[in-house]
């Protein structure tokens, strides 16, 4: 965004190359569409969806030594970046009880999300890991009891982005809590697994986190919902496209 001459250099490399590809796949189909129109020809849609977890039951002891009685909040990922709600979910802390967030990936905010935790003397309820093994990070995932996605209206990216974390939440069965990005919110909505927020300020935040665990009929919906999703929405279904597009290349 910040960097207009690099964009430029991006686009021009995208507008000499797109044209000239046989085989194409994209995460959506409203990216599909933008290509599809921009450069005339046909963009496939795979999706980032996780494996079929094959072992769904949360480790008991594992849950006790990391968040005790205590609600668990998470949010995960390879690029937690600027704009991607992680400044928000630490500030929100600070108004949240029996609550713990965990911040677990990389990204350009997390020397930021230090420096905030430390500011408002967070220690005891926001942890920041680096990035695990997905088979690590998912015995954090399963243990949480809301997933977080915040990601901010700031480029077309972020707008149109349906990120792999999205269905780590759903395989691990938890509810979601996402911004009104405009794929997320879709899904969110059309399977009823969470909630979609229009806020980003802390403390409003922190306010419908409070109302979700004070609504344990809704939240159990949620629950329900989310063994259907978990069972449509698996990598083994979705990479049959793959492999019909990878019989093109030869």
């Amino acid at each position: 965004i910040n960097r207009p001459r690099t964009q430029k250099t991006w686009l021009k490399i995208e507008n000499y190359i797109f044209p000239k590809l046989k085989n194409v796949y994209t995460v959506n189909t409203t990216i599909a569409d933008i290509y599809s129109k921009k450069y005339g020809i046909p963009v496939h849609v795979i999706r980032n969806i996780s494996p079929k977890l094959k072992i769904t039951n949360p480790d008991v002891s594992f849950a006790h030594k990391i968040k005790g009685e205590k609600k668990m909040l998470i949010l995960q990922g390879a690029g937690i970046n600027i704009d991607r709600g992680a400044e928000e979910a630490v500030e929100m802390m600070q108004y949240l009880k029996n609550t713990i967030l965990y911040i677990i990936g990389s990204g350009d905010v997390f020397d930021l999300l230090k420096i905030k935790v430390k500011k408002h003397n967070l220690q005891n309820s926001v942890f920041l890991l680096e990035r695990l093994p997905y088979d690590q990070l998912m015995e954090y995932t399963k243990i949480a009891d809301l997933g977080l996605s915040l990601d901010k209206n700031t480029n077309l990216n972020y707008e149109y982005s349906l990120p792999n974390k999205i269905f780590d939440y759903i395989q691990a069965k938890i509810p979601l809590l996402v911004s009104n990005r405009k794929i997320i919110a879709n899904l969110i909505d059309e399977y009823n697994i969470g909630k979609i927020t229009d806020t980003h300020n802390p403390k409003q935040l922190a306010e419908i986190i409070t109302r979700i665990f004070n609504n344990p009929e809704q939240y159990n919906t949620w629950i329900e919902n989310l063994n259907i999703a978990a069972n449509k929405f698996t990598w083994e279904k979705e990479s049959e496209k793959l492999k019909e597009i990878y019989k093109n290349l030869l």
